[in-house]
């Protein structure tokens, strides 16, 4: 929503209309959003509402989203009915590169459709969320590479475009920029693509680390690199003792076990057969 109303760099003072927020929304209830359905954006009640959790995430990441709730304001300012909007015009984007991305993988096709297929990914491709547009840009990156790699694909100036936004969207998925080096090009143009990926990452993070991000202090992405960088080893430790504490709930969550913050839970059966399959899926021969 404050997309919609120009305003593209979050903090944690944004000044929009009042009634655009829930109460208490990690105890949220299907009932409260039906009793809510009727709330209106209040233009003659400007709130300050506190962005900064965000701080990092790159504009474009909610551009679907934005201009479905742009063109619903034209129309009404019922914010159910603006929401809804905006998620619809996010699954039709990411939708559509599924699509492409199903079109350009040259085999094993059927594992980009069972990905778009698992909860989870249903779950954030029909939400507000930036995961929505990053998601599916992963999905499409992954098979131009391997279109490159198998399929005859020659254009290269797709990957100088999507290596830097699958970063720019969400730096916890920069190391993807490392598949380049799978493809049969001159090592100079993978270098170049990996410079500037990490280049124009750099450059966002400096000036969105200079927003303010109280709210959430693991947002300071500077400190977090001042961190890593005085002790690499320690951090490597913490990675490994949270992957050990954590594995179970993570692969749980990666599949969709537990789905958005209604808590709707996924019948771990289930899971473990689509893992499964997937399994399966990727090591037998096609055709």
């Amino acid at each position: 929503y404050g997309m919609s109303e120009g305003i593209f760099v979050p903090s944690d003072s944004v000044s929009l209309p009042g009634n655009l927020d829930f109460k208490n929304q990690y105890d949220f209830k299907y009932a409260k959003a039906e009793q809510d359905s009727d709330r209106t954006a209040d233009y003659s009640n400007m709130h300050w509402y506190d962005l900064s959790s965000t701080t990092l995430y790159f504009p474009l990441v909610y551009t679907p989203q934005t201009v479905g709730v742009a063109a619903a304001k034209l129309f009404t300012g019922n914010i159910y009915s603006i929401c809804l909007t905006g998620r619809i015009f996010g699954y039709i984007f990411n939708v559509f590169m599924v699509c492409m991305a199903i079109k350009l993988m040259p085999f094993k096709k059927e594992l980009i459709f069972m990905t778009a297929m698992l909860p989870i990914y249903m779950q954030e491709s029909v939400s507000l969320a930036g995961d929505s547009v990053e998601n599916a840009m992963i999905l499409v990156f992954i098979a131009y590479i391997f279109a490159m790699k198998y399929g005859g694909e020659k254009r290269k100036w797709p990957l100088f475009v999507m290596a830097p936004l699958i970063g720019l969207c969400k730096m916890f998925y920069l190391p993807l920029i490392l598949l380049v080096f799978l493809i049969d090009e001159k090592m100079i143009m993978k270098i170049c693509i990996a410079a500037e990926s990490l280049v124009l990452n750099a450059l966002w993070l400096l000036s969105a680390s200079g927003q303010p991000s109280h709210y959430n202090t693991g947002a300071d992405g500077s400190r977090q690199a001042a961190y890593i960088c005085s002790d690499p080893f320690r951090y490597i430790g913490i990675i490994m003792n949270t992957s050990v504490l954590n594995a179970r709930t993570w692969v749980r969550q990666a599949f969709g076990g537990n789905l958005g913050w209604i808590a709707v839970n996924v019948c771990m059966p289930f899971i473990l057969i689509y893992i499964l399959i997937m399994f399966y899926t990727a090591l037998c021969r096609s055709g």
